[in-house]
């Protein structure tokens, strides 16, 4: 199952992005739910208002190998 998805964005868009996935997901419950940094750098959205499972975080690293998403996922217990 699914847990967290994080998109890296670069600082410049960073606000931009957020109000996008704020509007687009708010037909699906979406709320922000969680910040880090004065200028809100790292941005957790929820659709339940416990978990934030749609993350974007703020990056002005140019590193062509770094991936610019991050997938997580919860394994089940037995």
């Amino acid at each position: 199952m699914l847990d967290h998805t994080g998109i890296f964005v670069p600082s410049s868009q960073h606000a931009a992005v957020v109000k996008w996935y704020e509007a687009v997901l708010r037909p699906l419950g979406y709320k922000k739910l969680h910040t880090e940094g004065p200028n809100e750098e790292v941005t957790g959205l929820s659709d339940n208002g416990t978990h934030a499972d749609w993350w974007l975080i703020s990056t002005d690293e140019q590193i062509p190998d770094k991936p610019r998403m991050h997938h997580a996922f919860v394994a089940k217990g037995r």
